[in-house]
Parts: structure tokens; sequence; C-alpha cells
């Protein structure tokens, strides 16, 4: 009997997402930092009940991912979509969905074709990451650099391993940071709230910042080399410590 209700739960699902009505409305008020309209969609929320649903598969097939709540206590929500998440919400702090409805149109189109973001080689923080080609997806990298942030279709929006996701062949990924040349002084605060909660650094980071860099309470160990890269000034405070063997590069 249980078998037979799981399997009815989950073709409600696929049904209510292939059939149901949904009311979305195309918006043209945002813009890239180079002043450039981004076509985004307010798009309409999905229940509860399908939320704990969506919630609660991830959890079983991604044990390792931390689902970050959005709204009434789940994380999966409709509100916005990968894309949206990453380019939209982190960078102007609403609620969007962006490439949508069969439009084409997705970041590359809008804040990488204007160079408002421009391609580095390797992960950095804060930064994007995008993934070309038909696995198209966007994420955020988090000061852990074998850590990203990503939204899951309707689904969770989760902190993540690269590996534990739906999204887990990285082998079209390109990596993207802010153009400083465009978006001025902007300063990147890095560490621990207290001294006696140090941020630890375990793995080779670079911190990009377009202004300032300002690094408090943070601890290099395991032989990991910190990169701090800002044109402007970097200022270590107290509660920084360096583990013999470590490195640390200002840029």
């Amino acid at each position: 009997m249980k078998k037979v209700v799981f399997i009815l739960v989950i073709n409600f699902v696929c049904l209510y997402f292939s059939f149901g009505q949904f009311i979305d409305i195309p918006m043209f008020d945002i813009k890239t930092p180079m002043g450039n309209v981004v076509q985004t969609w307010i798009t309409e929320e999905i229940p509860n009940g399908l939320k704990k649903i969506l919630d609660d598969d991830d959890k079983k097939n991604h044990q390792g991912a931390i689902q970050i709540l959005v709204y009434d206590g789940f994380s999966s929500t409709r509100t916005f979509n990968c894309h949206g998440y990453a380019w939209v919400r982190v960078e102007h702090g609403i609620d969007r969905t962006l490439g949508y409805n069969d439009d084409g149109v997705y970041p590359e189109d809008y804040y990488i074709a204007d160079e408002s973001f421009i391609e580095v080689p390797q992960p950095v923080y804060p930064g994007k990451v995008y993934w070309h080609g038909n696995r198209d997806h966007s994420a955020i990298t988090t000061e852990h650099p074998d850590t990203i942030i990503s939204k899951w279709y309707y689904g969770p929006l989760c902190k993540h391993h690269w590996n534990d996701s739906p999204y887990a062949d990285i082998s079209s990924v390109k990596f993207y940071v802010r153009n400083c040349a465009l978006l001025g002084n902007e300063t990147v605060n890095f560490g621990g709230p207290t001294a006696n909660d140090k941020h630890p650094i375990n793995i080779n980071l670079i911190i990009k910042s377009c202004g300032n860099i300002n690094i408090k309470n943070v601890e290099v160990i395991d032989n990991a080399k910190l990169k701090l890269d800002a044109p402007g000034e970097v200022v270590i405070e107290s509660g920084f410590e360096m583990e013999l063997g470590t490195e640390l590069e200002v840029k």
C-alpha cells in the first residue's frame, strides 16, 4: 500500500508541473551594472504541499546538501529559478525567474554579454558559476572552494558540494566575477563573527574585491594558500592566524 501511495504522489507532482496553469508576468525593470535591461518573470508560487514533497525528495537523494529555507519553512519555491537566484536575487535582492517560457535568453545574454561579469579560469569568492550548453545552470561560489549555492529546478535552494547535486557534471562549467572597471570600489568583508569563532581556510582560496578587502578572525590551516586580490586596501585585522606551511598572497 505504501508503494502505491508513493507512486501516486510523484505522478501528481509531475502532472501538476506539466499541466498546471501558472500566471507568470514578464518584467523589464532590472538592469545589469552596464545599464542594459534584463527580462525577468514574476512567477506564481507552488502550494506548500508540493514544496514539502520536493524538499523531502531532495533530502533523500542528496543527503550532504544543506537546504536553505525560503518561504513558509520550505526551501523549494517557484518564485525564482537557478539563474534568478544567482544573478537576480543575489545581485538585486529581488525574487525573479530568469531564462523562462522559451524566451531563449539566459544570464550569458545579459550579465556576461555586456561584460558586467568577466570570465576567470577558476572559482573565485565572491563569484558566479555557470553551466553552458544543454545542462544550463547557475550557482554562486562560497568562502569554501568545494562548496557552492544553487537552486534546483522548482525544488530547494541548497548549499552543496560540486558533486552532490543534479548538476554534478562540471565539464561545461565556467567561472565569472564582477568587472571591477564597471562596478567601482565594492568592499568584501571576510571572516568569523568573533575571535573565538574563527573562520577556517583549509583549501586554496582566492578572495577578489572591486575595492577593499577586510579580513578578521580567519585561520589558515592544512597547507592552504589564501590569495587576496583587491585594487584598494587589504586590511588584516585581529584574530588572523596562519599555521606553519600555509601561504598568504596579497595582490
